[in-house]
């Protein structure tokens, strides 16, 4: 039967027996952001997936609204100010300011901050484990932020690698294989987390973050090939128990569209704000721009990270603003040779030959779909103050941001519509994540003994819809039941059975019941009545 698991009261951990595995779900299981899940073996071998900051509260699911770049730049003071808010939870024995306990590995599943945002309070040593170019992407984000990250042993992994982070004895150790998935920034993945003998060996799959290009199910064959036994599926469920979360909304192909129609409405300047990191979005803009015939302009600091992420600049301009020249210059004296890497000589050469002037915008206001962050605004105030040029009044701004950051205060949005720009979000943004619907077929297909839904603010609207699946262990439970039914038993006979054979030991006579598909809370109820203490 499958069960779907329901999520305990707010800033509590979770914990699933999956024997000999456990499974911590220390923080992302009561709200969207803040993924952090721990996977170990009762030998002590352990592993982390994701590591990320929160973006909610999980009682009230108010925003945090937390300084991550001012709190990552002072590790040891940001770690008081984090743990006032009870972030990260104590006892991971990763952190800088706590005692280091054994931890193979951390895997790293994309380049958000509600997935990786934790690292700069680590100690230095751990492995880590992420797609090359989600490494790219964290240092590039470091850099810029003036963020000094602790020495990692930095492992690349793409889309069907196997790595085994901890070396032991083949029932104890991990097997992790990784999976490629589509999300709004490239090289996501998916894990699916193998560990412990042939007897007794279970199976977790992690989705990360995902959304389906197409149905669930073709995916699931083409991609997925989850063909052994899933023992718990983590599924990420950012869209359950929203408005419409059933509704699947456009994909980029289509927001490329609706920016086409809205930039051939206009004859003015059309700015827009959408994610740096996102690089098929970038790529969609640029092109629905290239359409209406205009041309699409970025900010020095996306150009740079879509550098980073391995795109280029072809139909692209780069508008330059003194504070993020100033900028630079800062990071490449204090990082030298990371700003080699991401801010050398031929990344600002490239970005030269593409560069846009002010002026130029002033002068042709109808010619360009620029791209506009709040941190642009302060000095495109003082050229304008010190009459050089003057950004011209846009007539459309395009929000295509997820609407939820609104709640921590979008300040670009709020000073343009307080100028009476108009600003549209309808159709011009693609969600990275599946749908609800999407996701319980997705869920049910893969048939796990236990979903539990992570990264949402309403897990249990998983269950509502699931359909039981009849799976690898509960088809031995059933086989075992019929044995036992044959002979006239029932589990505490037989449990007190092994009882008089291996002694009063629950480790040995549970671990035979698990073999044989029974739950834990079966053994142990069983175990229970005869007089064994647990």
């Amino acid at each position: 039967m499958n069960e779907i698991s329901q999520i305990p009261s707010a800033k509590q951990a979770r914990s699933i027996d999956l024997h000999p595995l456990r499974v911590t779900l220390h923080q992302g299981h009561q709200s969207i952001g803040g993924a952090l899940f721990e996977v170990s073996h009762r030998c002590g071998n352990r592993i982390i997936l994701d590591l990320g900051l929160p973006l909610y509260e999980s009682r009230t699911q108010e925003a945090l609204n937390l300084d991550w770049a001012r709190l990552a730049r002072d590790p040891a003071a940001g770690l008081v100010q984090l743990r006032r808010l009870g972030i990260p939870p104590p006892g991971l024995g990763l952190l800088q300011d706590e005692l280091p306990r054994l931890c193979g590995a951390i895997f790293i599943t994309h380049a958000h901050l509600d997935h990786w945002g934790l690292l700069p309070f680590v100690r230095d040593g751990l492995r880590v484990y992420c797609h090359p170019v989600t490494q790219r992407l964290i240092l590039w984000q470091c850099l810029w932020q003036g963020i000094a990250l602790p020495r990692l042993d930095w492992h690349a992994v793409n889309p069907g690698d196997w790595v085994r982070p901890v070396q032991s004895r083949p029932s104890s150790e991990f097997r992790v294989e990784v999976i490629g998935v589509e999300h709004s920034v490239p090289g996501a993945l998916a894990l699916r987390v193998c560990a412990g003998g042939r007897e007794n060996g279970r199976v977790i799959v992690y989705s990360g973050d995902l959304r389906f290009d197409r149905e669930p199910e073709a995916q699931i064959k083409d991609a997925w090939k989850l063909s052994m036994r899933t023992d718990l599926l983590l599924v990420e469920g950012t869209h359950l128990g929203q408005a419409a979360s059933g509704v699947l909304g456009p994909d980029e192909a289509e927001v490329g569209a609706a920016v086409q129609r809205a930039l051939m409405a206009h004859r003015g300047l059309v700015t827009v704000q959408a994610s740096a990191l996102h690089q098929q979005r970038l790529a969609y803009l640029s092109r629905a721009a290239r359409q209406a015939g205009r041309t699409l302009v970025l900010d020095l600091y996306a150009a740079l990270t879509h550098l980073a992420a391995g795109g280029h600049l072809r139909g692209v301009r780069v508008l330059f603003t003194k504070d993020y020249m100033r900028r630079i210059e800062q990071r490449r004296r204090q990082f030298p040779d990371l700003a080699k890497r991401f801010m050398g000589q031929d990344d600002l050469q490239t970005c030269e030959s593409r560069r846009v002037r002010l002026q130029e915008i002033q002068d042709e206001p109808g010619a360009w779909l620029l791209g506009l962050r709040a941190g642009m605004l302060k000095d495109l105030e003082r050229y304008a103050s010190k009459g050089w040029a003057r950004l011209p009044k846009p007539e459309l701004h395009l929000h295509s941001l997820w609407k939820g950051y609104r709640r921590f205060g979008d300040t670009l949005e709020v000073r343009l519509r307080a100028q009476g720009v108009p600003v549209q979000d309808a159709d011009v943004h693609a969600s990275g994540h599946a749908t609800a619907d999407q996701l319980r077929r997705w869920a049910a297909n893969v048939g796990a003994e236990q979903t539990v839904a992570v990264h949402s603010a309403h897990p249990e609207c998983l269950s509502k819809t699931a359909r039981p699946a009849l799976t690898f262990n509960s088809r031995r439970r059933a086989r075992a039941m019929e044995c036992f039914g044959r002979r006239g038993f029932t589990l505490r006979d037989w449990v007190g059975e092994q009882v008089k054979v291996f002694g009063k030991d629950p480790t040995v006579v549970k671990t035979l019941a698990l073999r044989r598909g029974f739950l834990d809370e079966e053994v142990d109820g069983a175990l229970v009545c005869q007089g064994i203490n647990l």
